[in-house]
């Protein structure tokens, strides 16, 4: 009698029949989500069948949701921070306009995740916010050091830094 088995090789199936997804594009996807649903409304197991892969799949990439949110963060707001800063780095005086477009191009293209952010209540809201400020508080600080810089200098009117923090927060993502 023949076992079930035989004829198949032996491991795990291959990847062939299956979506092949990256984990920037699942990023996106959670990013999406997260916009739409909330922190507190999506799950790993969503994301999932979002992206129309496994759960084991997502967790290979995210094994918790709090992966998740911190790979968000450092892998797509954080890095948006940066060009932002980069950009007013390169040139003092058209780099302000430059930053500020760059800032509201990633809040028109990423809508509704700086809302999903700012209005989460959920357990643990705190910490992930905490995250997302300590991720980014180097380039603020320093996006904000060129801002008061260029204002003592003339380049540019007087700023409140507060002011500075309160639109990028807006815009953050």
């Amino acid at each position: 009698m023949k076992s079930i088995d035989e004829g198949r090789r032996r491991g795990r199936p291959s990847n062939e029949s299956g979506p092949v997804i990256t984990r920037a594009e699942l990023l996106k996807i959670a990013q999406r989500m997260i916009a739409a649903k909330g922190f507190d409304g999506t799950s790993i197991r969503a994301l999932a069948r979002e992206a129309g892969v496994t759960h084991g799949t997502v967790q290979h990439h995210f094994p918790t949701k709090q992966a998740l949110w911190q790979a968000v963060v450092d892998e797509v707001i954080a890095p948006g921070v940066d060009v932002a800063i980069s950009q007013l780095a390169a040139e003092p005086r058209g780099g302000v306009e430059a930053a500020i477009a760059t800032r509201l191009r990633q809040a028109l293209t990423n809508q509704g995740l700086s809302g999903a952010v700012l209005l989460d209540s959920s357990h643990g809201a705190l910490e992930r916010m905490s995250y997302l400020a300590d991720a980014t508080q180097a380039s603020r600080s320093a996006g904000n050091t060129q801002i008061q810089s260029l204002a003592a200098t003339g380049a540019l009117r007087p700023v409140n830094p507060t002011a500075i923090s309160a639109l990028d927060i807006a815009l953050f993502c």
